[in-house]
């Protein structure tokens, strides 16, 4: 998860880059879309799925909320985690949930990228 992190960081500081070379784009239901090639991966399907609540968008009342459901989320995952690895952090502006995809995983997810992630 560290090197996930490490390469998140990178990909933040090479922001306008990536909105030049067309990596990010924003969806007709408003989400942001980011999709680029990760070096060093060969072989490997990662999906992240970056949420913008983190711990400062808290406030004493619902202190540890994204944290919590972060947790909720997992359980699922975990309990199916012989098909594919996941994790997640929170962190102070967004909630990350990342997977190590199996091939099917992946076309699972193609099937609903129309639906979901139209340009």
């Amino acid at each position: 998860m560290q090197s996930f992190i490490a390469y998140k960081q990178r990909l933040i500081e090479r922001s306008d880059w990536l909105v030049e070379n067309n990596f990010f784009s924003k969806c007709e239901n408003q989400i942001t879309k980011c999709v680029f090639p990760l070096e060093n991966l060969q072989g490997m399907n990662y999906i992240a799925l970056t949420i913008n609540v983190g711990s400062s968008s808290e406030d004493i009342e619902n202190a540890g909320i994204a944290h919590f459901l972060e947790h909720v989320q997992m359980n699922f995952f975990d309990k199916n985690e012989k098909r594919y690895l996941c994790s997640a952090y929170t962190d102070f502006y967004s909630t990350t949930y990342y997977f190590d995809c199996k091939g099917y995983i992946v076309r699972v997810c193609n099937r609903y990228h129309t639906e979901y992630f139209k340009r």
